[in-house]
């Protein structure tokens, strides 16, 4: 999905093999204007911020800035879910 600039999961029970399934692998058009993604109030741990921080470290999700709420309301511990948003602002995100 190259053109998609917005993906908002809430409440859905997302886990982390549904993140690693999202973001795992990505290819080089895989969600490329994706501006905005909500994964708030599901189940995501420590392991899927992992995942999610791989596909930023691999380059995957390149217009990716909207990070307030990004993770709001999982299990993942405060730490994991500050590296994700210490990562995209390293990239330019503002903060927020």
């Amino acid at each position: 999905m190259p053109a998609l600039n917005s993906l908002v999961l809430a409440r859905c029970e997302i886990g982390d093999e549904g993140v690693d399934s999202l973001v795992g692998n990505l290819g080089k058009d895989d969600f490329k204007a994706l501006e905005t993604l909500y994964l708030g109030h599901n189940k995501v741990t420590d392991a899927g911020v992992a995942k999610i921080l791989a596909a930023l470290d691999a380059g995957g999700l390149p217009k990716l800035v909207n990070v307030s709420f990004l993770l709001e309301g999982n299990p993942a511990s405060a730490v994991a879910v500050e590296a994700v948003k210490a990562a995209l602002v390293k990239r330019g995100a503002p903060v927020g």
